[in-house]
């Protein structure tokens, strides 16, 4: 049964995962990819579990510029070997989230469209 309030759409999309502790101090970083978001929170999946007080989550928006939110691991699944899913609600201001969430989501879409674009290319 989905206890979110608000529906999540798949983006699978590459981003920059920063672990800080209580004083803001980083205390890892991976590469992962985000599998779903909303305005509220995000699912990542990394080859590591992610650990900390803070996470700090950049990414590519589609005009080639960083974007970045803050969050708090409120989930986490280790449940397939060698993969770690964290679920982490964004604790940004509300127009924070809602443009964090929005960029993520457009540039899937484009990703996507340059996947298909280089896949039909590349069979023709």
């Amino acid at each position: 049964m989905e206890r979110r309030s608000l529906p999540r759409k798949v983006i699978n999309y590459p981003v920059w995962v920063i672990c800080c502790d209580a004083e803001d101090n980083q205390e890892d970083q991976c590469l992962a990819y985000a599998l779903d978001i909303n305005e509220s929170g995000i699912l990542i999946e990394s080859s590591a579990p992610l650990r900390g007080h803070k996470i700090k989550i950049l990414a590519a928006s589609p005009e080639h510029k960083v974007v970045e939110i803050v969050g708090r691991i409120v989930y986490t699944d280790s449940s397939v070997k060698g993969r770690f899913r964290a679920g982490i609600r964004f604790i940004g201001s509300e127009e924070e989230n809602l443009l964090f969430s929005k960029k993520l989501i457009e540039a899937a879409h484009c990703l996507e469209v340059d996947r298909e674009h280089f896949v039909s290319t590349i069979l023709s």
